[in-house]
């Protein structure tokens, strides 16, 4: 993050809190379904931008619920990956014509298939360009019928050496 510190606030975020808010929320949002989200992070430092992540995961969620049937809940999960947190939101919706992906991170541009659902074809261009602040990639991953995951891998833990770093300064700063 240190490229965009400039639009990136750095500081440590309670999954625990999120979660719960944005399932609740969500579950609100959604009628006949639920949102089924499984969180597997064991760490105790966090470096992200709270209102850049929440955009993310709101933005990704929204499209999942608005795509899918509502008998089918789309899933979110999140796994550490060394320095990285990884999400990967998976739902069992309409799926994404590969005609219509390279031009989907666009501003104002959504898949032809949409139909009646209502949309502006911002959603994933306002999450790639957080991503893209978080110095992060999104990869997508979709078929028509079948349904879309969209991965987030954001450079959010300082890597070991930097840790260690830490833990040296502080051991001698009390010696």
């Amino acid at each position: 993050m240190r490229a965009n510190s400039r639009w990136c606030r750095s500081g440590s975020i309670s999954w625990r809190s999120r979660r719960r808010s944005s399932t609740r929320r969500f579950r609100r949002a959604r009628t006949g379904g639920g949102f089924a989200s499984s969180i597997r992070v064991w760490i105790h430092s966090r470096a992200a931008d709270e209102q850049l992540l929440r955009l993310i995961l709101s933005n990704l969620l929204t499209n999942a619920l608005k795509y899918s049937p509502p008998e089918r809940a789309p899933s979110l999960t999140l796994t550490r990956v060394g320095r990285h947190a990884v999400f990967a939101i998976h739902d069992e919706g309409i799926g994404i014509p590969e005609e219509d992906r390279p031009a989907l991170f666009q501003a104002f541009r959504r898949a032809r298939n949409v139909g009646l659902v209502n949309g502006t074809g911002l959603g994933l261009y306002i999450v790639k360009h957080c991503v893209d602040l978080h110095e992060g990639t999104i990869e997508l991953e979709s078929a028509v019928g079948k349904g879309t995951t969209v991965t987030i891998n954001l450079p959010m833990f300082p890597a070991l050496t930097e840790l260690g770093s830490t833990l040296n300064v502080r051991k001698g700063d009390e010696a």
